[in-house]
């Protein structure tokens, strides 16, 4: 009998031992899953400062929204049925409604009933480059004005973060200046700092050099022939003076 319990507990015991062979602890799988995260974690590169241009746009993808199945046998939820007082809207609810699209309408139709009226003659020349204009169109209504009133155009290819652009806004602001540009010249600034491909081949219709330090100023005479680059010639002095007698050098 004592033989028989003793070979039982050490057939048990062994048992033990088996169960409890080389499965991998949890000790065991962390060193491995430590070495994962190591591995697959890259080191973010330094910020640099570069301009490109702007991505093509793309059809955004619609996500579609998943649909749940309902469980058979399960209770349905029904849909409120909306008030009278919600689903008809009120007497004043209608009439602020009304009012206000004839408001929308009125000032619509006043806008554009009166287009902005161009600068009369004499008055200070609008500085500043501005990337949505349509800069073709803007040259050619510059040359037609030319060749009416015998004036020249000066062309200022730059952008509103360059620097010595923004110094070239401050001295054509100037009063000295705005009164040589009013009695000679039809200024168009036409922006080439956002990548505009169209802005960039406008430039290039003038000067084909295909590299620009900015700003790049072009006189044009009012039959389209260009008198004086920049680009070329080098910038002239952007104080008063200086601007002053280069602006009165090019007039007609």
């Amino acid at each position: 009998m004592r033989r028989q319990a003793l070979a039982l507990t050490l057939a048990t015991a062994a048992a033990a031992l088996t169960a409890c062979g080389p499965t991998g602890s949890g000790a065991d799988a962390a060193p491995a899953a430590a070495a994962v995260t190591a591995s697959g974690t890259a080191a973010l590169p330094e910020p640099v400062n570069v301009v490109t241009a702007p991505p093509e746009t793309g059809t955004p993808t619609t996500p579609v929204p998943e649909t749940a199945t309902p469980t058979p046998g399960a209770a349905t939820t029904p849909t409120p049925t909306p008030s009278a007082s919600t689903a008809r809207p009120s007497a004043t609810t209608k009439a602020s409604a009304t009012a206000s699209a004839k408001a929308t309408t009125a000032a619509t139709a006043a806008t554009t009933a009166a287009p902005a009226k161009p600068a009369a003659a004499g008055g200070p020349v609008a500085i500043g480059y501005n990337a949505t204009a349509d800069s073709p169109a803007a040259v050619d209504a510059a040359i037609r004005q030319a060749k009416s009133d015998g004036k020249n155009v000066l062309l200022d290819f730059g952008a509103t973060w360059c620097g010595n652009c923004k110094a070239l806004d401050k001295t054509l602001g100037d009063s000295q200046v705005q009164s040589v540009l009013n009695a000679s010249y039809h200024l168009v600034q036409v922006d080439i700092g956002g990548h505009s491909s169209t802005n960039f081949n406008l430039l290039k219709k003038y000067d084909s050099q295909g590299s620009y330090k900015m700003p790049v100023l072009i006189v044009v005479t009012p039959d389209g022939t260009v008198r004086t680059d920049t680009n070329t010639a080098g910038m002239p002095s952007l104080t008063t003076s200086g601007f002053t007698s280069f602006l009165k050098k090019w007039a007609p």
